[in-house]
């Protein structure tokens, strides 16, 4: 019976499968389409999950459908409307306007989304190619109208997320720098708005400012925009003044909602890209293209129908046909009706204005919300109150799975309403601190200013009490030992107070808002790990976790009353004494300072007799700490949290901008403002000459029948080798991976990179479509039937190999997606299989099961990997080591590679300690050649070691905790591998294959016998990697076999000059202006084809860097040593050992120093300003240290050109490209001296002022070496300022793509057991 019900559900399933599996793919988007737009307004963890799930499985069935619509056209011409589904998986690619990505990951990934584009038109344009009958032609129009609407729609999400990105990355930021701190609505407060401040309760009114103020709010909450720097006391005294209470409540917070809505618009849905004016792909036309091509398709359909032309096709296929053409007008019309009632579509301008706002308020009433509205809460005495009684229950399996595969915590975090009362506080203190003519409003540090400012005004407080309680405050937060310990503070007093006024019955209505702002910032701080003071606040975090959990142990009890835990706390709390720390370090992760505090300063303000005054002061302590940390997060923060309900921090952000804006100080610079270069586009000469081709081919198919012939000659051979050349294309793909991979950490060629990333993204996608196309291949006969055997390498391709398991930072922090890539991968697998074993195949059936073994470790091996390095651990540095050979230097870079991730990734406990004694020694020792060559060795290994650990397999195998990639599954692996070449070669010997095609079993041998030469390579890979060697032992000689001339990284170092650049620039703008490949290379690939040069760096560079951090940390004065500022102290000091230089000279030099660094307008006017008197001194009079100088001038200027590296927000952007008008201008002076840079040069000196004067002092020294010493340690100084404050992520990137010099820079920082600053 149950055999038979088994027949009878897959024989329905082979009737439906496609039916289903088309109709799923719309369900999705659907689903997609109807509850997209609930996630910015739902904290929902569950909705949240669902709608990942979708979004993650569009993409795999889609390409799963194209592969498997490719052989259903053989069941008959019933089935021919296959042809008709295919360009729905375009529509259904390009997705829906209510989501377009799913995190800022998939922004960032646009150009990998392109290429998935250009693959699924082709995939799509296969099928139907494959599958026309000729006898079909009345559904040729349709056909065409659906694949124009998809390919529209789909161009579309592309081209919203690279305008996303653009706003997202710091290079592109770059490039649009000036839009976005030129746009209109940038200065959106300005006085005549002000005057009108009364309109701002009106709905229509709030809407227009939001819109306005787009720009601006989205560099604010990027840190791309200039911060705000004054205070306007008259705009707080206006809104104060002109709105009462409740209508500057609703006023600034429904402002500030509308604000994020737009936002969440722009970075997620296609929403924004439609108000773009430069957008084309999402515009109005090409939108109602769209929706006029979908309807169209379905009338002409819907009229063959009703003709009776259909008559031939299965009507199942006919009603599959009908839903997805009126669910693709329905979903398109409801897109369109989405664009117009969005917040956006409300225009200052015409009466029309008006008809979009009646639109809007019917769609989005004003009491709707716009966010969540709800407050996270994690109270750390509770948390880990709960955490007890589950240590006690146990741990369920769902529970697990939710916890560390969803990030789901069904327990410890919950959420209340933001109450009204808690708004009004918060923007009351704001107005009264704004109008405050004292430092108060300097946001930049966190002083407890708003709380002594309240304690000062409570006036029936005793003097002794509140001077004490001024002690105790500034002990808790100014010298507080990190920002997680006066958190921590706040958080354990605030319970004790708030938990004695329940027991004593004297509660205050302040209460409840300090409290949820208490449980608020510690949800912050143990979620995120928001602004904790590296992995030192966790620590100490953890500590007091610890400290709560021994006092849990003895009141088991009355774990159901938190009160009385509290109490118990409190009590314990009093018999802690101060303890005197040896290592300062360990103030900064013990927690016990903190909690006795807590417990000293809760005994302060309980003596305040009034509870209402003691809780005001609480409150003006959260409050100040919030908006701190709404200043001093990650900036991608606020915008990730848009998708997951808003954060209550973010709204505090944008409520600073209710200030008056004054002229920004870019035009101070000593460079005019010019017009920004625009990027090549596609122009019409190219539009034509595709044109032409076409024509052309099709005159050729009509005059030349042999053509025809030789077409239908060539489509036959693809017939017949078609899954062959799939399969084996998909492995050829893992032999470049395994080959090549491992060249881009030493390599800086751009072509081998984008190979390298072609074949990283096209693997997943050609795996997919191989295993939808392999569903059907049996069909054609037993001697098809090895088919079932290339499933499992899928797995295995999937899997990927040692050398390569990321291509990008992005794909480790998408390992989630990952991981349910693995498990569609999976089932589409052993469906496959399932499909197409027969009973005959007994013989195959060993081999298969032992390639699913592989192909599954393999697979799964490589997801275990990508979360290792996504969530990295670090351990304290290790002191260095005796580096007499090589083999100690690879033994001493395995010890610290820990320290290193820590230290690249702004994780490291912060160094305090620097031994003179120590540097002493390392002067004497690196005074020979060797000893230079020692240290750059020891940073080059541990930063391959650090780059296998994040973009490779071979970082997981000699992790302790992991398994899938341990050595037993690594021998499993390889066992599984030969064992099947084994049986199937017996199996082939003794003729039990001769009933199979010849050609299949090639294959299969191909793919064998290459699966077990890449396993083997793997676990050679392994074991000739660094990490293998672990310690000193005899044993470990063998595997001690590396070159110690090898090169790790390109040893190379990029060169961009800014006036050589504008040259070439000139003359490509002269010449043929590009062209279409230079633009796809620039803007789609990110290839610069002459702008950036590379040179080698030299040995003489090396030491001088070398030199001077020993010499640098052997000095005595503190100021020098702390290099958390761009002092030019290195300068000046070596300026003083000039005994040789005349004092007038020195002292005027010592000025321009001081003008030029100290108070430049910005550290970009800094770089200008010393990066053109390097290149004035350089052709004016040349010295053997003028070559290191002028390359690290090059490399720095690349550094800011590329990558906006530390420009101080946009500012530093817009003052580069008005450098670079300044210099365009003047070439068109001297254009017949284009080819001579020094001509050049020398013309451009007398228009720069400080350049100007800088250069002449610095000719006035007579001894061109002491001159490029000034200039040489103002370059490495500014280097070293540079790399120990970029992003963090920015090192790791780079390892990727051959190394910057400036990460061996920051290493060097570790190695010489050097601080950031002196400051604990």
């Amino acid at each position: 019976m149950k055999l038979r019900l088994a027949v009878h559900v897959e024989d329905l399933w082979n009737e439906w499968e496609i039916q289903v599996l088309v109709l799923a793919s719309f369900s999705l988007q659907v689903f997609l389409l109807l509850f997209s737009g609930v996630r910015k307004r739902a904290t929902y963890n569950i909705l949240s999950f669902l709608l990942w799930l979708a979004y993650v499985s569009a993409d795999s069935l889609a390409i799963f459908v194209l592969g498997h619509l490719t052989f259903h056209i053989y069941g008959g011409l019933r089935h021919g409307l296959v042809l008709f589904w295919a360009p729905f998986m375009l529509l259904h690619l390009g997705g829906q306007e209510t989501m377009t990505a799913f995190s800022m990951e998939d922004n960032l990934l646009w150009r990998r989304h392109l290429l998935n584009f250009v693959i699924q038109v082709l995939l799509a344009a296969y099928v139907v190619g494959k599958q026309w009958k000729g006898e079909s032609k009345q559904l040729l129009a349709p056909m065409v109208l659906m694949f124009i609407s998809g390919t529209i729609k789909y161009a579309g999400r592309i081209s919203a997320l690279m305008l996303a990105a653009e706003q997202t990355t710091r290079r592109s930021r770059v490039r649009r720098s000036r839009d976005s701190l030129m746009a209109p609505g940038y200065r959106v407060w300005l006085l005549p708005d002000w005057l009108r401040i009364q309109e701002l309760t009106n709905y229509k009114r709030l809407i227009l400012e939001a819109n306005k103020s787009i720009s601006a709010y989205m560099g604010f909450l990027m840190d791309i925009a200039l911060p705000p720097t004054n205070r306007a006391s008259n705009n707080y005294n206006l809104l104060q003044q002109r709105l009462s209470t409740e209508q500057r409540v609703y006023a600034c917070y429904k402002l500030t909602e509308l604000q994020l809505s737009n936002l969440y618009d722009y970075f997620y849905t296609k929403i924004g890209a439609h108000f773009e004016k430069e957008e084309r792909l999402n515009g109005w036309f090409l939108q109602l293209v769209t929706l006029g091509s979908t309807f169209a398709a379905l009338f002409l359909f819907a009229w063959a129908d009703l003709r009776g032309n259909l008559f031939y096709y299965k009507r199942a296929d006919i009603i599959v046909s009908y839903i997805l053409l009126a669910g693709a007008a329905i979903l398109d019309t409801l897109s369109v009706s989405i664009v117009i009632s969005s917040f956006q579509a409300v225009q200052d301008y015409g009466r029309s204005h008006d008809v979009m706002f009646s639109i809007i308020r019917c769609v989005h009433p004003e009491g709707k919300a716009q966010w969540s509205h709800k407050l996270a809460q994690y109270n750390l005495i509770s948390g880990c109150i709960q955490e007890k009684r589950a240590a006690a229950g146990g741990c369920g399996f769902l529970e697990c799975i939710m916890f560390n595969v969803l990030g789901m915590n069904p327990s410890h975090t919950t959420y209340v309403d933001v109450s009204h009362e808690l708004k009004k506080e918060l923007l009351d203190k704001l107005i009264q601190v704004g109008g405050h003519e004292d430092d108060v409003w300097d946001i930049s540090k966190f002083t407890g200013q708003w709380a002594k400012l309240e304690l000062q005004s409570k006036m029936q407080i005793e003097s002794s009490s509140r001077a004490h309680l001024q002690v105790l405050l500034s002990d808790s937060i100014d010298r507080a030992a990190s920002f997680m310990s006066s958190v921590l503070t706040w958080h354990i007093l605030t319970d004790i107070c708030f938990f004695h006024e329940d027991d004593t019955g004297c509660s205050s209505s302040s209460g409840g808002p300090s409290r949820e702002f208490s449980n608020y910032m510690m949800y912050l701080c143990s979620e995120y790990g928001m602004y904790s003071g590296s992995d030192a606040g966790n620590v100490m975090l953890q500590n007091a976790q610890g400290f709560i959990y021994d006092c849990l142990g003895d009141c088991q009890e009355s774990l159901d009353q938190i009160s009385a835990v509290v109490r118990h706390i409190t009590a314990k709390l009093g018999h802690l004494t101060p303890t005197e720390f040896v290592d300062p370090r360990e103030k900064l992760i013990n927690a016990e300072p903190a909690l006795i505090l807590a417990f000293q300063l809760s005994e302060e303000l309980l003596k305040i007799k009034e509870a209402s005054d003691r809780w005001d002061i609480i409150l003006n302590v959260w409050m100040e700490m919030l908006c701190y940390m709404a200043f001093h997060c990650e900036s991608g923060f606020h915008v990730e949290h848009l998708s997951k309900g808003g954060e209550f921090i973010t709204h505090q952000r944008p409520a600073w901008e209710f200030r008056e804006e004054e002229e920004n100080s870019i035009g101070d610079s000593q460079f005019p403002l010019t017009r920004e270069v625009e990027a090549s586009q596609l122009t019409e000469e190219n539009l034509n000459l595709m044109a032409c081709v076409v024509v052309a081919t099709c005159y050729h198919r009509q005059i030349y029948p042999g053509l025809s012939r030789l077409a239908a000659h060539v489509e036959e051979l693809w017939n017949e080798w078609e899954i062959q050349v799939l399969v084996l294309v998909s492995f050829s793909l893992q032999v470049f991976l395994l080959l090549f991979s491992g060249i881009r950490k030493r390599t800086t060629s751009k072509l081998l990179i984008t190979l390298l990333w072609l074949a990283f993204v096209s693997a997943d996608s050609l795996s997919i479509f191989v295993l939808g196309h392999l569903t059907y291949h049996i069909n054609v006969g037993l001697r098809h039937g090895l088919v079932l055997f290339w499933a499992p390498f899928m797995l295995l391709h999937l899997g990927g190999q040692e050398t390569m398991t990321a291509f990008s930072m992005e794909d480790n922090m998408l390992w989630k997606r990952h991981l349910l890539t693995f498990s569609i991968q999976m089932g589409l697998a052993a469906y496959v299989v399932s499909k197409q074993c027969q009973g005959d195949n007994k013989h195959l059936l060993a081999p298969m099961v032992l390639m699913f073994i592989s192909g599954t470790i393999k697979y799964a091996g490589r997801i275990s990997a990508l979360m290792l390095a996504a969530e990295p651990t670090t351990v304290e540095a290790e002191p260095i080591q005796e580096l007499t050979n090589y083999k100690l230097l690879v033994l001493g870079a395995n010890r610290r590679f820990r320290t290193s991730i820590g230290f690249l990734m702004d994780k490291e406990l912060p160094l305090i300690y620097m031994c003179r004694d120590y540097y002493e020694l390392l002067h004497l020792c690196l005074s020979t050649q060797q000893g230079v060559n020692v240290f750059y060795k020891l940073i080059e290994l541990q930063l391959s070691i650090l780059y296998d650990y994040f973009y490779t397999k071979i970082g997981a195998h000699f992790e302790k905790e992991e398994r899938l990639n341990g050595w037993f599954l690594q021998l499993v692996t390889l066992g599984s591998t030969f064992a099947p070449l084994f049986l199937f070669a017996w199996a082939d010997l003794r003729g039990n294959l001769f009933n199979y095609s010849r050609a299949d079993i090639i294959v299969y041998y191909i793919l064998l016998g290459g699966a077990a030469i890449l396993d083997t390579l793997s676990v050679s890979i392994v074991i000739l990697s660094f990490q293998a060697v672990k310690d000193e032992r005899r044993c470990h000689d063998v595997f001690f076999s590396t070159s110690e001339r090898e090169a790790q990284w390109s040893h190379k170092l990029a060169q961009y000059n800014l006036i050589s650049g504008c040259i070439k620039e000139k003359r490509a703008a002269a010449g043929s202006g590009g062209g279409l490949l230079k633009c796809i290379m620039l803007n789609v690939v990110g290839m610069n084809l002459s702008h950036t040069t590379y040179v080698d760096i030299s040995h003489e560079l090396k030491k001088q860097l070398l030199d001077k951090q020993t010499h640098v940390g052997h000095h005595e004065g503190h100021e020098v040593w702390d290099i958390s500022k761009f002092t030019g102290q290195w300068a000046k000091l070596e300026l003083q050992s000039k005994i040789q230089i005349e004092s007038s000279s020195k002292t005027r030099l010592q000025a321009l120093l001081g003008e030029s660094i100290e108070r430049a307008a910005s550290f970009m006017s800094s770089v200008l300003t010393w990066h053109i008197a390097t290149e004035i001194c350089f052709f004016s009079c040349s010295s053997s240290s003028g070559g290191p100088s002028r390359e690290l001038s090059n490399y720095v200027m690349y550094l800011s050109s590329e990558y906006g590296m530390y420009s101080g927000s946009d500012a530093g952007n817009v003052m580069l490209q008005n450098a670079q008008g300044f210099i365009y201008d003047y070439l068109g002076d001297c254009r017949e001296s284009l080819d001579q840079i020094s001509a050049v040069v020398r013309h451009i000196t007398a228009k720069l002022v400080l350049t100007f004067q800088l250069s002449k002092e610095l000719f006035k020294i007579q001894e061109a070496n002491d001159r490029w010493d000034i200039i040489l340690n103002v370059w490495m100084e500014m280097l070293c300022y540079m790399a120990c404050n970029c992003e963090a992520g920015f090192h790791i990137e780079q390892l990727s793509k051959g190394g910057e010099f400036i990460t061996h820079v920051k290493l060097l920082v570790l190695n010489l057991n050097r601080p950031y600053s002196l400051d604990p």
